[in-house]
């Protein structure tokens, strides 16, 4: 059975951990591992998120999101994973979306899903948006020339194995 690695890096994010965690969906054909990676919270995210069934890997101390999104990219290469996803800690992308991401992971038509959180029932301001969509369109047909893609910032992503071993080389 194919190991799929859920990501989760958060800092004091004691108030939506547990919600993000449980909403996360089961499949029959994946085993399900999830990981919080807390970089240095000074609240009760690493209680919660054990409390909610997950593996955590904490920093002592803060040490940006770079460091901690390696740490637990490494933690799921070493454990085999063959997908894996990346999930914000505070809320912002929902988890029941996650097969959106991983289907086309599966079936081998991509290496890499990058989420879209305006897709869904999203809130944010008119600016925010409208200036994000700007940022987007510019990277994506301007800068790699490639199909539209409508949220370039978001950190809601899925990728294979390949791509994780490659990123983990390129880190």
């Amino acid at each position: 059975m194919k190991k799929l690695f859920i990501l989760i890096p958060a800092y004091n994010e004691e108030k939506s951990i547990t919600t993000v965690i449980s909403s996360i969906p089961t499949y029959s054909n994946l085993e399900k591992f999830v990981v919080v990676i807390d970089d240095g919270s000074t609240d009760n995210t690493i209680r919660n998120a054990k409390n909610a069934g997950a593996t955590v890997l904490a920093n002592r101390q803060n040490l940006g999101l770079g460091t901690t999104f390696k740490k637990g990219l490494e933690h799921a290469i070493k454990n085999s994973a063959h997908i894996i996803v990346i999930l914000d800690g505070d809320g912002q992308y929902k988890s029941t979306q996650i097969s959106d991401l991983i289907f086309p992971l599966m079936s081998n038509d991509a290496d890499m899903i990058i989420g879209n959180r305006y897709y869904y029932d999203y809130s944010s301001s008119f600016l925010k948006k409208e200036v994000n969509k700007f940022i987007s369109i510019f990277i994506s047909q301007i800068l790699l020339r490639t199909k539209k893609m409508h949220d370039v910032q978001s950190s809601y992503r899925g990728f294979n194995r390949k791509l994780g071993l490659f990123l983990l080389n390129e880190l």
